[in-house]
């Protein structure tokens, strides 16, 4: 509390669902497979920036730590529902086509 007091920085509040959320869009756009907590950063993040504590033009570093190896039932909640694609290299081509 005394360091946030006199950097005068703040503190955000963020729920199960955002955390959820956070290592979905993690995974999906910048290819990190995040644990909970260490999505909770990114949660953050994203909520100060909505709440106008974070401007667009300020440099931010996230550091995100733990695999998301460690809490694999979170994971499978935060994930979209599984595209499942025939075991060929076409295959795989048409399906990440499909996703942009």
């Amino acid at each position: 509390m005394r360091s946030v007091r006199q950097t005068g920085g703040a503190f955000v509040r963020i729920g199960d669902d955002d955390i959820l959320a956070a290592m979905r869009e993690l995974a999906m756009e910048v290819g990190v497979f995040a644990e909970p907590a260490a999505a909770a950063a990114y949660a953050g993040l994203v909520a100060a920036v909505r709440a106008g504590q974070v401007q667009s033009n300020e440099r931010v570093v996230v550091v995100i730590t733990g695999s998301g190896l460690k809490d694999v039932p979170s994971a499978i909640k935060a994930a979209p529902s599984a595209h499942v694609i025939e075991p060929n290299l076409d295959a795989v081509r048409q399906a990440l086509a499909g996703r942009k």
